[in-house]
């Protein structure tokens, strides 16, 4: 069922980024209501309450990302990144979306993204996350414990999400140079592979909030990919790490 919906929606375009393996370690019945979720005409109240909060909070970082429905009543922000620097304003939006309270926007492919003289126009589809607590809460861990150089709160992460087994797989995914990481989707479809199979092997099922992680991932890396511009990952989680209430209070523990 679930890979009927793969290739009879827009998401059709990205199931070359499915590993076999991921259809082995995610409950089938649990992916099927959650991929029907994701899924929202561009009309739908819960995708234009998304789409006007994203805007905001472009806004309040800031951010030159200017969403495509909001533009006539958006005008540009300076974000001080200059010409040239979309690639780390993509990864900084990524970033963004998984540490604020509102939902996230998961079409970060490079026909949703237009490069304009300074910043980018974003026209992103009707697909919408809204992440289970738990799961948000843990991937944060990961991302903070890792770019923050907090291991125990990194394998806290990975352990809440049944990952403490694939830290090395992990590691090799956010790279050894995160000031000037290149982003090749190949290395990400075949570092994926392995860390499903490894759950495989270890008999772990994983939360069926992997498959809007899994979509959000691989849109960032057809983007991204397709410029072939090193971005420095860490300072664009640097940039919004501690613009947050959670992160605040996090920072202040």
């Amino acid at each position: 069922m679930l890979a009927n919906i793969l290739r009879n929606t827009e998401w059709k375009q990205l199931t070359s980024f499915v590993s076999p393996a991921f259809f082995d370690v995610l409950p089938p019945r649990k992916l099927y209501r959650r991929a029907r979720a994701l899924l929202m005409a561009r009309d739908a109240p819960a995708y234009k309450t998304a789409v006007a909060a994203r805007q905001a909070a472009l806004r309040a970082l800031p951010l030159s990302i200017v969403i495509a429905e909001q533009a006539d009543k958006t005008p540009p922000v300076d974000d001080g990144l200059g010409q040239g620097a979309n690639g780390e304003r993509i990864v900084t939006l990524y970033f963004q979306q998984l540490f604020d309270h509102a939902d996230t926007l998961l079409d970060l492919r490079t026909s949703s993204l237009r490069d304009q003289q300074q910043g980018l126009v974003w026209s992103p589809a009707a697909w919408v996350a809204h992440w289970d607590p738990a799961f948000i809460k843990a991937l944060r861990d990961v991302y903070r414990g890792f770019y923050a150089n907090q291991d125990a709160t990194f394998r806290r992460g990975l352990a809440a999400l049944d990952l403490a087994a694939c830290e090395d797989l992990f590691r090799e995914h956010f790279g050894s140079d995160q000031r000037a990481h290149v982003f090749r989707t190949k290395e990400f479809v075949a570092t994926f592979h392995k860390v499903f199979l490894r759950c495989r092997d270890h008999g772990i099922e994983l939360h069926p909030d992997f498959l809007a992680l899994g979509i959000y991932l691989a849109c960032l890396h057809d983007a991204l990919d397709a410029r072939g511009q090193p971005v420095d990952v860490r300072a664009c989680f640097e940039r919004v790490v501690g613009t947050t209430h959670e992160d605040r209070a996090a920072h202040a523990e």
